[in-house]
């Protein structure tokens, strides 16, 4: 085989398995184009995701905490607590707290923080918080939801006024302990509390979080 037909044949090959210029451009466009819009379907999902995330995180927080009470679970510093204490506070909008409160018959009653939790990313709580209790629903910025030891009894304050862990008779803390004699006020135990969840653009529906102090189950829509 002379030098000739070597050469046609290696442009035969060449010629055969390679790919132009534009050839490569136009797969490395449609390539792009592709990434583009999964990267966009993937992002426009977040906050979905997210939202759907911190409902049930939500949930689970709650039912932890009412299982601490039912299982008489001490504080992390080894103090028996007496209540705990969910703190929902929509001018805190991206995390919720739990506390434990003690030294309740012997004042001063003490609150001690159990754990903050932060909602996922561009995910809080909405303004108002619903309360409805009998025939008539009231709405609320900030709630505190307290379970009693040892049977999970649930008593619900519509107003978060005071200053942990200095707590006084007169705050909503402390009207949460004197509730069984002085039943009425701020402070119930058979109210039904619906807490929203909601993108910080307040492009997507809410998600609800509804806690049942008659029946005591916690539920979400």
């Amino acid at each position: 085989m002379n030098k000739s037909s070597i050469f046609n044949l290696k442009s035969e090959i060449l010629n055969q398995g390679g790919f132009t210029l534009i050839e490569l451009i136009v797969v490395i466009s449609i390539i792009g184009m592709l990434s583009g819009f999964i990267v966009t379907g993937f992002n426009g999902q977040r906050p979905v995701r997210n939202q759907k995330i911190a409902q049930n995180e939500m949930v689970t927080n709650i039912r932890k905490v009412q299982s601490y009470t039912l299982s008489s679970r001490n504080l992390p510093n080894g103090q028996a607590a007496q209540y705990y204490i969910l703190k929902f506070d929509t001018a805190q909008p991206t995390r919720y707290h739990i506390y434990g409160m003690y030294n309740v018959k012997n004042p001063p009653i003490q609150m001690r923080a159990v754990e903050t939790v932060n909602l996922p990313q561009n995910i809080v709580l909405a303004n108002p918080i619903s309360i409805f209790t009998g025939s008539a629903t009231t709405t609320s910025s900030c709630v505190l939801i307290a379970f009693q030891l040892p049977f999970a009894k649930e008593i619900t304050s519509s107003a978060c006024n005071g200053s942990p862990p200095v707590i006084t008779s007169s705050d909503d803390y402390g009207r949460i302990v004197n509730f069984v004699a002085n039943n009425g006020g701020s402070v119930t135990s058979d109210s039904i509390v619906t807490i929203n969840l909601q993108d910080i653009d307040a492009k997507l529906p809410f998600r609800k979080i509804i806690i049942n102090g008659i029946t005591g189950l916690i539920s979400f829509q």
